[in-house]
């Protein structure tokens, strides 16, 4: 007589039950149910490898996460040290001078009588006025000397694609061809009621780097206008911010259908790309605030925590593959 193993058993419970017998039955669920109970809920015998496997897959899990807490540190840690970098614009002393922080500015819409045009208020064109304000902000970032700037529309005869959709792809298309660090849509809103006045700022999530970015430029400009403050809006179904790969924030400044905003606007543009200048800068001046030093004990503390758990995983393992008397389960094989 030979003793199987508990796998064997259940491999020959469920070889049985898809057998027909002679009288055409078959084997009673209760062996199979029999065979598994075996495996899961093995005997006393077998219960300390059943638990120190339990203590290395919770272990491994654990191991994973702090894993992927090092990771994503990591990928932190270089993003900001990379953009602090880029921002102060040169290295301490050695005249190297850094690359500079991308910026792709999309001025909203097309030209008119094209597709994708904007609205119109109080004799005003949306796609005229984001035209200007994002050439005056170009002119700063440009003379601030830290900053590297794609327009995507660099004169007013600048069309985007041949329809509304392929227009607002190819302002993605555009800032992924820039290899842009960030994306601002500059737009325009516009309400049945001339009431409706502010600024607001829509970014795909709360809670990111995006958002961040769009309250830093949202505080600029109610800083530098003084008008009304309607907050930062979630609107990921917006297609520029659905399909950005980079931070993104979509601007809407002030309303073209409001007399008041959209005077601002026309007689002051250069007001809006101040704030958003301004906003810029706050927000690379709060990652200064960003202490590089802790990131670095942080992730410090986890590798040595994950080195603790391959040790103990290991030990385990080793653990596990000692002999163990097992239960004996007699075959019918002689």
């Amino acid at each position: 007589m030979r003793r199987a193993s508990p796998n064997e058993v259940a491999l020959r419970a469920i070889m049985c039950y898809n057998t027909p017998k002679k009288d055409g039955g078959f084997m009673l669920k209760s062996k199979i149910m029999t065979a598994i109970r075996r495996i899961f809920k093995p005997s006393a015998d077998n219960v300390k490898i059943y638990r120190l496997k339990i203590w290395i897959r919770i272990l491994c899990i654990l191991l994973c996460v702090v894993l992927a807490g090092i990771a994503c540190s990591c990928l932190a840690l270089s993003k900001v040290s990379d953009l602090k970098w880029k921002y102060r614009g040169f290295s301490d002393g050695s005249g190297f001078e850094a690359d500079k922080i991308r910026i792709y500015v999309d001025q909203g819409h097309n030209p008119a009588p094209y597709h994708n045009n904007g609205a119109e208020g109080n004799g005003l064109y949306e796609q005229d006025l984001t035209f200007d304000i994002g050439h005056l902000l170009a002119e700063l970032l440009i003379e601030d000397g830290r900053f590297d700037v794609c327009l995507s529309r660099p004169d007013e005869t600048t069309v985007l694609g041949t329809d509304n959709k392929s227009s607002l792809q190819a302002r993605v298309d555009g800032a992924e061809g820039f290899d842009a660090d960030y994306f601002i849509s500059l737009h325009i809103n516009s309400f049945t009621q001339d009431t409706a006045n502010g600024i607001e700022v829509f970014v795909s999530n709360e809670g990111g780097e995006s958002y961040d970015f769009g309250s830093c430029l949202l505080q600029g400009m109610i800083d530098s206008t003084n008008l009304r403050n309607r907050g930062m809006k979630l609107g990921s179904e917006l297609y520029v911010l659905g399909n950005a790969t980079v931070p993104a924030a979509l601007l809407e400044m002030g309303f073209i259908s409001n007399s008041e905003d959209a005077a601002l606007l026309s007689e002051h543009p250069e007001l809006f790309a101040q704030g958003i200048y301004n906003g810029i800068l706050d927000y690379f001046e709060s990652l200064n605030d960003i202490n590089i030093n802790i990131m670095l004990w942080l992730i410090g503390i986890l590798a040595v925590v994950a080195v603790a758990l391959i040790t103990i995983v290991i030990i385990l393992i080793k653990k596990s593959k000692e002999k163990v008397t097992i239960s004996p389960v007699i075959t019918d094989e002689e």
